[in-house]
C-alpha cells in the first residue's frame, strides 16, 4: 500500500461520501481510506457502504471526540508507506496523489511535503499561504502547513508520536496541531517541503 489517508469525521456524512468519491477519482489502487467515526449515531453506515467496493476502506469507531486522537488511531491502522490527514470536508483535486507520490519517489530524504488549502470557488483559501514552494523552516512553517493538504512518510509520523493530542479539535487549543507536528519534524532533522501547486480543496 502506498498511501494511507487517514479521515477523522464527527458531524458530517454526505461530505464524507464527497471525500471518498474524489478518492476513487484518483484513479489508485494502492491509496486506502481509513475513516475514524467519531459520531454517536451511525450515520456514516450508508456512506461506507456506497464506498466500500470502490477504495480500499477500513472504518474504526471511537467514542472520544478529539481530531487529533482519531488521526493517532488510524495512523496506528495504516499500512501505507505515506499517511495523509484529509479533513471530513475536504476534496483531493485530481492528480493530488500523482504528485504527492512523484515527489517522495524522486527524494528518499524527503519526509514531509505539504501544500496549500484551494477554495471551492477557486484559488487559494485563504491569504497566508507563501508564494514560493521550499523547505519548510520555524520562520515559515505557519504560512505552509495546514492539516488536511499534509503528507508524511508512515515511519516518520509513527517516530514523531503522531498529533499532540493536547492540540486541535476537540481541545482548549482548537488549532496548530499541524504547524507543531511539522516543527516536531523539522527540529529532528527531516527534511520538509511546501509545495505551492500541491492544492487540497
Amino acid at each position: 500500500m502506498r498511501f494511507s489517508l487517514i479521515v477523522a469525521t464527527r458531524g458530517r456524512s454526505g461530505e464524507v461520501g464527497a471525500f471518498l468519491d474524489s478518492l476513487a477519482s484518483q484513479g489508485r489502487a494502492d491509496a486506502e481510506a481509513i475513516v475514524v467515526d467519531q459520531n454517536e449515531d451511525d450515520r456514516l453506515a450508508p456512506v461506507i457502504a456506497c464506498h466500500a467496493g470502490r477504495v480500499p476502506l477500513v472504518r474504526h469507531r471511537s467514542d472520544r471526540a478529539n481530531a487529533c486522537h482519531a488521526r493517532n488511531l488510524g495512523l496506528s491502522l495504516a499500512r501505507g508507506a505515506i499517511v495523509g490527514f484529509p479533513d471530513d470536508d475536504c476534496v483531493y483535486p485530481p492528480g493530488v496523489l500523482a504528485r504527492v507520490d512523484a515527489a517522495f519517489a524522486a527524494d528518499p530524504a524527503l519526509r514531509v511535503l505539504t501544500g496549500p488549502a484551494a477554495s471551492p470557488e477557486g484559488g487559494l483559501g485563504s491569504g497566508r499561504w507563501r508564494r514560493d514552494g521550499g523547505p519548510i523552516t520555524p520562520a515559515n512553517a505557519w504560512t505552509s502547513v495546514i492539516e488536511f493538504n499534509l503528507f508524511l512518510r508512515r515511519e516518520t509520523a509513527l517516530a514523531l508520536g503522531g498529533f499532540d493530542e493536547r492540540l486541535g479539535p476537540g481541545t482548549p487549543f482548537g488549532s496548530a496541531e499541524g504547524n507543531d507536528l511539522v516543527l516536531r519534524a523539522v527540529a529532528a532533522g527531516h527534511k520538509a517541503l511546501y509545495d505551492p501547486e500541491l492544492r487540497v480543496v
